[in-house]
């Protein structure tokens, strides 16, 4: 489905995916509007967008690829299709005049055509996430980009109010009204694909990505003390660093400690390292059952392989409180415990914090 983005003040329809055509973005009007054509050319599983011209007689679809088609009054300004890009465009905004449109690509890159003015991008603004929209008005000389974050960038005339606020699920989608601006927020979908060499870090970076938006409103923190064992009498089997993976056998980085209980079987008890707060449950593919806890100042805990767990999300546990059980789902050889501490979204190797206290 492609999905849908209503960058101005006037909404001229549903970009969707076609019906019985082969269409790939069908356009569906509401009200009094008319309607001026699908697209009929491009690749369906493109991400596309539609924008009114400020009248509301003409609208434009973009996709992710850059290619910009017109339909009804608005005019064709120019588009990417001769160009390879290096990320792909989130986003397409009216000028006020109608005579010129911006499109921006995921890194914040701005491109103008026709009346259409530059008054800054994204790169270089120290936002931590991909951007997702771009923000116009038919009254406004200028624009404002939206990140993943939920983070606000204003730029020309535009004084849109930010969003100062941390969640697990990213923005997908934008739009503004007056000062304020709406943020559609989308459940994060980790891969789901056979298990390969690959997917421990595809699931690293997925823990990354949730941290991001989880965490970016946190300030930094310089002191990184009162971890515990999750484990009590355990013995360490694997540690953190570059090792041989005992299953797909090639060097891989280790991002954490493996544990396993004294008994070396699915008895042990997974205790929260921090006290802190439940900021995902998931069955991912090579971590298999993993918790994490987020424990406030970018600090947080990864627990992976459980046989099962016993925390929501949202919940806010102890340190030292039982939040699941050691297993050996995901890519395992046997039942252990993956743990990893992540500082400011990095992951720190868990024996030199565990019980001492230390600043970075």
């Amino acid at each position: 489905m492609a999905r849908v983005a209503l960058l101005t003040a006037c909404y001229v329809g549903v970009l969707g995916a076609p019906a019985a055509a082969s269409n790939p973005g069908t356009v569906e009007n509401t009200g009094q509007l008319l309607h001026f054509g699908d697209l009929s050319s491009g690749s369906p599983t493109d991400e596309m967008f539609i924008v009114s011209t400020p009248n509301g007689t003409g609208y434009w679809i973009a996709t992710q690829k850059g290619v910009v088609s017109v339909f009804g009054d608005a005019g064709s300004y120019g588009d990417l299709s001769e160009i390879t890009l290096n990320k792909p465009i989130v986003g397409m905004g009216s000028t006020p005049t109608g005579l010129g449109y911006w499109l921006v690509a995921s890194d914040g890159g701005i491109f103008t055509f026709g009346d259409a003015q530059f008054f800054g991008s994204g790169p270089g603004k120290n936002v931590s996430s991909d951007f997702v929209e771009i923000l116009t008005s038919p009254r406004i000389s200028g624009y404002a980009l939206v990140a993943a974050t939920g983070e606000v960038l204003n730029f020309g005339d535009m004084k849109l109010a930010g969003v100062d606020s941390c969640s697990v699920n990213p923005v997908g989608s934008a739009s503004s009204f007056g000062g304020g601006v709406f943020l559609l927020r989308v459940n994060s979908q980790p891969d789901t694909g056979t298990i390969t060499a690959q997917s421990g870090p595809l699931d690293s970076q997925f823990i990354d990505d949730l941290l991001d938006h989880a965490q970016h409103c946190e300030a930094d923190s310089s002191d990184v003390s009162g971890f515990l064992s999750p484990v009590k009498e355990a013995r360490i089997t694997s540690s953190f660093g570059l090792r041989n993976h005992p299953i797909w056998k090639q060097p891989l980085m280790h991002g954490g400690t493996d544990y396993v209980s004294s008994s070396k079987t699915y008895d042990g008890a997974i205790n929260a390292a921090k006290s802190g707060t439940v900021l995902g449950v998931f069955d991912l593919v090579a971590y298999g059952r993993t918790v994490v806890l987020g424990h406030g100042s970018k600090l947080a805990t990864v627990y992976a392989h459980l046989k099962h767990s016993q925390v929501n999300v949202g919940q806010t546990v102890q340190i030292g409180q039982m939040i699941g059980q050691m297993g050996s789902t995901g890519a395992s050889t046997g039942p252990h415990l993956h743990f990893e501490i992540r500082v400011s979204g990095l992951v720190r190797n868990p024996e030199s914090l565990l019980g001492e206290s230390h600043s970075h």
